[in-house]
């Protein structure tokens, strides 16, 4: 098996799948993932052995200074916001949930654990059943060994040289500016649906408060959301700001026509998509693990299958 990328979708699937090689098209190891990271389940904790920490998550949602109810009209004019489409968003649910919250490291200590496995600098530019074409060579394909891509969904494409879906592919960029907060232990989420306000949402998680917005925020809007906490003083005042995190959302394309072209790319190719951008759809890394385990079952009937026809 050979997993192209190594962002947290290829990192988890290569630790689940411990003899393969990950191509990253990075010079080096590089965490781009800015934003909070919280989860459904430990599975993923147990599965890495990266401990995570266990939290109840409170959330609210702030208008014009008080706090409202996820009305119909509130939630989309948040999924207008933050998509540009009126559709579910997690705002519709503001009960307190139990969630599992990993190490501000995380990705990193996957990149760790996976460091002798990642072979990076390596663009793959071609894919077809004997071999994977690099920018610096090839790497030669055993008879049906499969390929988990995490890459965009439109490249993946483009490497088995065929016509990507026809559809708009459009993703948002978002930007992350975070502070530290004094005597503070606590994890909470507060959604901004207002088209006024560049902020859409900002999480306590511990003593960090995590902002994200659809555009660069100035003070006021610092004051609006340490408002909205009822925060009254920080420390350490900015660690960043507005830092850029491109592709921070993405319009997810209809399902059929996902679901056919993705199979198509496994049937034909033997090229399986993983995660956010392979699949183009809004998922969590909870739902990419069970992913990894519907890949491998299908990778384990296809050679059993493979194996059949021989014999």
């Amino acid at each position: 098996m050979i997993i192209l990328g190594a962002g947290m979708a290829g990192c988890l699937a290569g630790i689940v799948n411990r003899d393969v090689r990950i191509l990253e098209i990075s010079p080096g190891p590089t965490v781009n993932h800015q934003a909070l990271i919280r989860f459904r389940s430990d599975a993923i904790s147990k599965v890495t052995g990266i401990p995570f920490k266990r939290v109840q998550v409170q959330k609210s949602i702030w208008r014009h200074s008080e706090e409202v109810q996820p009305t119909v009209r509130i939630c989309n004019m948040y999924a207008r916001k933050v998509t540009g489409y009126y559709i579910d968003r997690s705002i519709n649910d503001i009960s307190s949930v139990t969630r599992f919250v990993a190490p501000q490291n995380f990705h990193k200590q996957m990149l760790d654990i996976l460091h002798n496995r990642i072979f990076y600098d390596q663009e793959v530019r071609l894919i077809d059943h004997n071999m994977i074409h690099v920018q610096s060579g090839i790497y030669t394909r055993a008879p049906g060994e499969a390929v988990i891509s995490t890459l965009p969904i439109f490249v993946n494409a483009k490497l088995v040289s065929i016509d990507p879906p026809d559809y708009n592919f459009e993703s948002h960029t978002i930007y992350i500016t975070k502070f530290s907060i004094d005597r503070c232990d606590k994890y909470a989420t507060v959604y901004y649906p207002d088209l006024d306000d560049p902020h859409y949402r900002a999480s306590l998680a511990g003593s960090e408060l995590i902002i994200e917005s659809i555009e660069p925020i100035e003070s006021n809007h610092v004051s609006d959301v340490f408002d909205s906490f009822g925060l009254a003083s920080c420390t350490n005042f900015q660690k960043f700001a507005n830092e850029l995190q491109k592709n921070g959302k993405i319009i997810p394309m209809p399902d059929a026509r996902r679901k056919i072209f993705l199979y198509n790319l496994t049937k034909n190719h033997n090229l399986y998509s993983l995660g956010r951008f392979a699949t183009w759809r809004n998922i969590l890394l909870d739902d990419v693990l069970n992913d990894v385990y519907v890949i491998n079952k299908m990778i384990n009937t296809d050679q059993y299958d493979r194996m059949k026809g021989v014999s």
